[in-house]
């Protein structure tokens, strides 16, 4: 139909209604990008970023009354205070979700967490609940594989 094909990138919103969009996918909206972190309570809280799980819900179910429109949720991996067992379940949950509602319209893209040097998680570690004895045991230690000996962690 000669109209140009966008995409959007947003966090969950109780304001992605149908209604919402719909008129985006009218509009040319072909890919809607959200932010989903994590469906686990202690990881939500602890990045301060809470998103129950029927609002994740509710946007999927309304993405997928949008007949060209695709949704990619954004998910989280490799929360220090998570152990794998607990963040694939969290992770099969979404992707469950995703495949009943959207099926091949939907894709669930894992982000690997990575504890940047300067970021204000790794300058007050206690803040967000990590001491230094789970960073050192953090099944998934990315940073620490990067660190060299001489390197301190706090």
């Amino acid at each position: 139909d000669g109209r140009v094909k966008w995409s959007a990138c947003t966090k969950l919103s109780p304001r992605l209604s149908r209604e919402v969009l719909e008129y985006l996918g009218e509009k040319g909206l072909a890919t809607l990008e959200v932010g989903l972190e994590s469906l686990l309570p202690e990881s939500q809280r602890r990045i301060d970023k809470i998103q129950p799980p029927q609002l994740y819900e509710t946007i999927v179910k309304n993405v997928a009354t949008v007949e060209h429109l695709h949704l990619v949720v954004n998910y989280m991996v490799g929360f220090p205070w998570e152990y794998p067992q607990r963040a694939e379940a969290g992770m099969e949950k979404a992707q469950i979700l995703l495949k009943k509602h959207l099926g091949e319209k939907g894709h669930l893209e894992l982000n690997h967490f990575e504890l940047e040097r300067l970021s204000p998680m790794m300058k007050d570690l206690a803040a967000f609940g990590i001491d230094e004895k789970t960073l050192k045991e953090w099944p998934w230690a990315s940073v620490l594989e990067r660190m060299d000996s001489s390197t301190t962690i706090v």
